[in-house]
């Protein structure tokens, strides 16, 4: 019987996707109260030229009660993909199309960041468990739980000074013009204070996991059969431990994501961060709607990706079961 086709496996598909919706429902909800809750209002100030004022009341209900406001966005939003003009930032400007073209930087960075850290973490976790209770593991357990303790923007900020400042490795900020190699390198720095975070993680958790297999009954029972502990690991206790690593990419995604929002600010990126922390001093409302919808997206993704992997690869949830 093909189970990944079953109806346990659709089944299990469907709920995902209709967790994901109401979750991204509820959090834009969410995100349009508080920004309206918050004191005074940005359609108050001066600064906005009378054309865009009067293009966002008419198109944002402004001179209606709050309910009303809200249905109005929210039919924007999930009908017509419309998220308002830019207030501040840039005034007149679809706020997606402010965001769109600083989402390239940021997911390049960002992907290559996860893409650093999963063979990094994997690596340092199977060296670990393999010299399991030797030097090699004392060092390596110590200095990813060490990592795991500091925030992305307090690695940036180190790199920042110690390396790119004090030794002159790498650029002390990012490169928007110039060659594809010299913009390419300036942002080394960036992306290696993104990766080290989830790679402790990884090597950390990959570590735990695989220590655990190595008393398993089919474990003992390989190297009795005179495999080395390299073939065991390779052949038995990777896909042992693999099934429990799957959630924990969401959340080195979602590390570094988050992590991103500050780092990018520290080394100039003009990425989605930037213009997020731009957005929240200028109080563009419209541009701060979009830019947190954005997030959520990526990682509502990242959480149904993650999800699909994990029933794929484990028989209990295409059967209809639940991952133990």
């Amino acid at each position: 019987m093909n189970t990944i086709n079953g109806s346990g496996f659709r089944n299990y598909i469907i709920k995902r996707l209709a967790f994901a919706f109401l979750t991204f429902f509820l959090i834009v909800t969410l995100s349009f109260c508080i920004i309206r809750l918050m004191p005074g209002s940005v359609y108050d100030s001066a600064d906005i030229p009378e054309a865009v004022l009067k293009l966002s009341e008419d198109r944002l209900l402004l001179d209606k009660p709050v309910l009303y406001q809200y249905a109005a966005y929210i039919k924007n939003v999930f009908i017509k993909w419309d998220f308002g003009m830019s207030l501040k930032v840039e005034p007149g400007v679809p706020a997606f199309d402010v965001l769109k073209r600083r989402i390239p930087v940021s997911l390049g960075i960002n992907g290559l960041a996860l893409l650093i850290s999963l063979p990094l973490g994997a690596l340092l976790g199977a060296a670990a468990a393999l010299k399991r209770g030797k030097l090699t593991d004392r060092l390596i357990t110590f200095n990813t739980v060490l990592l795991m303790s500091v925030p992305s923007f307090i690695l940036a900020s180190l790199l920042q000074y110690g390396a790119a400042f004090k030794l002159g490795v790498g650029d002390i900020l990012y490169r928007p013009t110039g060659p594809f190699w010299a913009r390419a390198a300036s942002i080394a720095l960036p992306v290696i204070a993104l990766a080290i975070g989830p790679a402790a993680l990884l090597a950390r958790s990959l570590r735990d996991e695989l220590t655990e297999a190595a008393d398993a009954d089919f474990i003992l029972f390989a190297k009795a059969k005179g495999l080395g502990a390299f073939t065991v690991l390779k052949r038995h206790g990777l896909r042992f431990s693999v099934i429990p690593l799957v959630p924990l990419l969401t959340v080195m995604f979602t590390d570094i994501l988050g992590g991103s929002l500050v780092v990018e600010r520290i080394f100039a990126v003009g990425g989605a961060g930037g213009i997020l922390v731009d957005s929240i001093n200028a109080r563009d409302y419209n541009l701060i709607m979009a830019v947190v919808i954005f997030y959520t997206g990526i990682e509502l993704l990242a959480l149904f990706a993650a999800d699909l992997l994990l029933g794929v690869i484990d028989p209990r949830i295409r059967i209809g079961g639940e991952a133990r």
